[in-house]
C-alpha cells in the first residue's frame, strides 16, 4: 500500500519491504554462526562470547556489502526493469 501511494505520489516505481527487517538473515546468523560456534566449543559462555563475536564481525562485513551495493543501486535501476 505505501509503495503504491508513493508510486503515484512521485511519479516513479517502489517496492515495499514485506517482512520488516532481514528477518530471514537473523535466522540464518543465529543458527549457522552462534550455534555452530557454541556447539563446536563445547557450550558454556565462553563459547557464546565467541560466537556472539564472530556473529557481530558478519553482520559488520554484511552491513559494508550493502553499503557498496546501495552506491550502485541508481546504476542497477536504469539497467535492471522494475518488477
Amino acid at each position: 500500500w505505501q509503495a503504491v501511494r508513493l508510486t503515484e505520489y512521485y511519479g516513479r516505481q517502489y517496492t515495499a519491504q514485506p517482512y520488516g527487517l532481514n528477518t530471514p538473515a537473523a535466522f540464518a546468523f543465529v543458527f549457522n554462526i552462534i550455534y555452530t560456534i557454541f556447539f563446536q566449543n563445547g557450550g558454556g559462555d565462553a563459547s557464546f562470547i565467541l560466537g556472539y563475536k564472530i556473529a557481530l564481525a558478519a553482520n559488520f562485513i554484511t552491513g559494508i556489502i550493502s553499503v557498496a551495493l546501495g552506491l550502485i543501486g541508481p546504476i542497477m535501476l536504469k539497467v535492471v526493469p522494475p518488477a
